[in-house]
């Protein structure tokens, strides 16, 4: 809580001298169209996380889906042959990206509404910061571990349309001892379509 807290303080430096969206103050709970915009009939509110979402997705494609394998295995197969080369771009891929979460998994998730109340884009950094960290330590320490297999267990949590396997754990030989180890965040299902919410991991 106190890592969040303290890249939240960060975001919100790096926003202040930018023409950035409404603060977390402004933006509230609500459904949020599509195209971001706000429409006839919505309330200030809906209006000021319209506009978030609009500046949040500027430069940026609808996606129709999710862009992952139909198979949850088949994305850890993925995974662990990047990893075994490690190939950052090929790991990058299979995590989710700023259009998805713009598109297809924020707009539809607890933080867009009341107590959250968080825009778009200091979510988003929240994430891939945790991301980025976590996938340069995987890659540091790719060398010294073998890959053998995984369990995830029962999904744990359903946010909106996604659900997530947060607690995913996979069984390697480090250094000749046998481990269970986080090397990611949650998986992700959305749409018959499978990719890590992050790479957060415990290294």
């Amino acid at each position: 809580m106190v890592r969040r807290l303290a890249i939240f303080a960060g975001a919100i430096a790096v926003l202040s001298g930018c023409d950035r969206p409404a603060s977390s103050a402004e933006l509230g709970g609500g459904a949020v169209h599509s195209s971001g915009a706000s429409q006839p009939g919505t309330t200030s509110r809906d209006a000021a996380i319209g506009e978030a979402m609009r500046r949040f997705r500027v430069g940026l494609d609808s996606p129709a889906h999710l862009d992952g394998p139909a198979r949850r295995d088949e994305l850890v197969q993925r995974f662990f042959a990047a990893l075994r080369n490690r190939d950052r771009s090929a790991l990058e891929r299979l995590a989710l990206n700023r259009a998805e979460f713009a598109y297809l998994v924020f707009p539809r998730s607890r933080w867009i509404n009341p107590p959250y109340n968080q825009p778009p884009d200091i979510e988003w950094l929240l994430l891939s910061a945790k991301s980025d960290a976590g996938l340069t330590r995987l890659i540091r320490r790719a060398e010294s571990f073998e890959l053998l297999s995984y369990d995830c267990g029962k999904p744990g949590e359903v946010d909106g349309p996604v659900t997530y396997w947060p607690g995913c754990l996979v069984r390697l030989r480090d250094a000749g001892r046998w481990r269970e180890v986080k090397l990611f965040g949650s998986i992700m299902e959305l749409g018959g379509r499978f990719k890590f919410r992050d790479f957060n991991n415990a290294f």
